[in-house]
C-alpha cells in the first residue's frame, strides 16, 4: 500500500510540475517537497484531520501526506489564499436600538409597521403586551426590524420625526466583516479544490481501506463547505439588512427630551412631565389598592371578629367576677 501511495504522489507532482511548466514557459518551478514533508511529519504527530472536525476513520499516514500534499499551494510562493482574497473590501453591518414613548401605542405600532414596509424592510420579531398592576393602558411593544442598508440612516430619521411617538435614545453601531468574509471565502475556496482533488483520487483509488479513508475526508469536506457557505449567507444578509431594535412604551403624556427648546419650554416641559408622573405614580396606587381591597377586607374582618371575641370574653370574665364579689359580700352580711 505504502508503494502504490507513492506511485500516486509521484503521478500528481509530476502533473503539477508540468502544469506550472507550460504556464511559465518552462521556467523553473520550485521543489514542494519541503511544504510537503511538513504537512507529513503534521500527519504523523496529530494524525490527519480536515479542518477542526476529526475523520471518523484515520487515515494512514501515506494517505494523509497525499491528500494534504495534493491541495497545498506551491511551495516558496509566500502568499496564502486567504492573503491573495482580501483585498481591504469594506463590508458594513449596521445596527440601532431605539427607546420611545407614545400616547397611542396602537397608532405607533401601525406607523411603525408602515414605515418599515414602505423603505422595503419587514418586521423579523414583535412583542406586544401590558405592564404595570394590569392597567390596560400601561402597554409595550418590542420590535426587531429588518431595513435595507442604503435606506438604514432614512429609516431612523424618518422614526425620529414621527408624530406617533417620541424617540428617547437611540444607540448605533457599526462593524466592518471584510476580513472575516474575505477569510471565509478564501476557506470555502481550498476546500473547493480538495474536494475536487479528493474526487480525482477516489475515482483512481483501487483498494476498499483506501476508498473508505478518501469518501470519510469527502463527507468532511462537504460538511465544511456547506458550514462557510451557510456563514457566507448570513453575513451577505446582515451587510444588506440592517437591524434596527424598538422600543415602545405607552404613557399618558409623551415625555420631552431633555434639553429641547428654549428655557421657558423645557421649564414647562419639566412642569407638565412632573405633573404626568405624579398622576400615573396616584393612578397606579389606585390600581393596587382596587387589586387588594379585597384581601385587605378579609383581613381586617378577621382582625374585628378576633377583638370582639377578645372583648367579649373580657367582659364575661368580669361580670362573672362581679357576681362572685357581690355573693361574697351578702354572705358576710
Amino acid at each position: 500500500m505504502k508503494k502504490r501511495w507513492i506511485v500516486i504522489t509521484a503521478v500528481v507532482l509530476a502533473l503539477m510540475l508540468a502544469a506550472c511548466g507550460s504556464a511559465r514557459n518552462s521556467a523553473a518551478v520550485p521543489d514542494a517537497a519541503p511544504a510537503a514533508a511538513e504537512y507529513k511529519e503534521a500527519a504523523s504527530d496529530t494524525g490527519y484531520t480536515m479542518g477542526s472536525y476529526p475523520m471518523e476513520e484515520p487515515m494512514t499516514e501515506e494517505a494523509a501526506y497525499e491528500l494534504d500534499a495534493a491541495s497545498a499551494p506551491a511551495a516558496g510562493s509566500g502568499i496564502s489564499v486567504a492573503d491573495k482574497a482580501y483585498n481591504g473590501e469594506v463590508k458594513l453591518i449596521y445596527r440601532a436600538d431605539v427607546s420611545a414613548e407614545t400616547a397611542q401605542i396602537d397608532q405607533a405600532v401601525a406607523d411603525l409597521e408602515a414605515l418599515a414596509e414602505s423603505m422595503g424592510g419587514y418586521v423579523e420579531y414583535s412583542d406586544i403586551g401590558n405592564y404595570g398592576y394590569g392597567n390596560s393602558n400601561e402597554r409595550y411593544a418590542n420590535y426587531t426590524i429588518r431595513i435595507p442598508s442604503e435606506k438604514y440612516t432614512a429609516f431612523l430619521d424618518a422614526l425620529n420625526a414621527s408624530g406617533s411617538c417620541t424617540v428617547q435614545s437611540i444607540s448605533k453601531s457599526t462593524e466592518d466583516i471584510g476580513a472575516q468574509y474575505a477569510d471565509t471565502e478564501a476557506r470555502l475556496e481550498t476546500l473547493r479544490i480538495k474536494q475536487e482533488r479528493l474526487q480525482e483520487l477516489l475515482s483512481q483509488a483501487e483498494n476498499m481501506e483506501d476508498i473508505i479513508a478518501i469518501e470519510n475526508a469527502l463527507t468532511d469536506i462537504e460538511y465544511q463547505i456547506e458550514w462557510n457557505s451557510s456563514t457566507l449567507n448570513r453575513y451577505d444578509a446582515l451587510v444588506n439588512y440592517s437591524t434596527v431594535s424598538v422600543y415602545l412604551r405607552q404613557v399618558a403624556r409623551e415625555t420631552q427630551v431633555s434639553g429641547s427648546g428654549s428655557l421657558g419650554e423645557r421649564i414647562v416641559n419639566a412642569f407638565h412631565n412632573g405633573i404626568s408622573a405624579f398622576k400615573t405614580g396616584f393612578e397606579n396606587f389606585m390600581v393596587f389598592i382596587a387589586g387588594a381591597i379585597i384581601p385587605l377586607l378579609i383581613v381586617i374582618a378577621v382582625i374585628v371578629l378576633l377583638v370582639r371575641r377578645a372583648a367579649n370574653r373580657g367582659n364575661k370574665k368580669e361580670k362573672k367576677n362581679k357576681k362572685s364579689r357581690e355573693e361574697a359580700k351578702s354572705e358576710e352580711e
